[in-house]
């Protein structure tokens, strides 16, 4: 199995390196820009209730999370794959969140698919996103990503009921959308400044 402290993907003006403890500032930071509020996971915790988590996701064989730099090693945001199951060849995707302007999202979902379909040889990505949250689904519908169910799911940690839409991304569909992504990603990369 891949040592986990080991991938370090670089493509398209950025890198992803896998998150570590020292990491846990800037991940709370990020969590608590105005545009994520609300749209992942609990808002009111400790420095060290997020370091703890991430010794754990660290050690965790299913859970990749990586933080996502410039080539000039400026941290723009986070990204991850994680509940990987290599029976079934799946994981979800996700955590994925950007300083504004940073341009990272196009390159840093590029890498990460590649990194699971064929690093880790998936065959299927799946991702919930919030119904209300349509700038999110649009992204990841243009990423290859297809609605395979709609419901209602109860959200922590605010115990509010919220409607969700369940995608999923196949390996043959990536290989479809990768070609004319990774041209818009290149495109992007020669002319971003960050």
């Amino acid at each position: 199995m891949l040592n986990k402290n080991s991938p370090l993907l670089y493509g398209y003006g950025i890198r992803l390196r896998p998150v570590t403890v020292d990491d846990a500032d800037f991940i709370l930071e990020l969590r608590n820009m105005p545009h994520v509020k609300g749209k992942m996971g609990s808002l009111n915790i400790t420095l060290e209730q997020e370091k703890t988590w991430l010794s754990r996701n660290i050690n965790d064989p299913c859970d990749y999370f990586f933080i996502i730099e410039s080539s000039s090693f400026v941290k723009l945001g986070t990204i991850g794959a994680y509940d990987i199951d290599f029976n079934a060849l799946s994981a979800d995707a996700g955590r994925f969140v950007a300083i504004p302007g940073s341009f990272s999202a196009l390159s840093a979902c590029i890498l990460l698919q590649d990194f699971c379909f064929y690093t880790l040889a998936l065959v299927k990505l799946n991702i919930c996103v919030v119904a209300s949250n349509t700038q999110v689904l649009s992204f990841n519908r243009k990423l290859g990503y297809q609605v395979i169910s709609k419901n209602q799911q109860k959200r922590k940690p605010v115990s509010s009921i919220a409607d969700m839409v369940y995608l999923e991304l196949t390996k043959t569909r990536w290989l479809e959308v990768r070609q004319d992504l990774i041209a818009i990603a290149k495109t992007v990369a020669l002319t971003s400044t960050t």
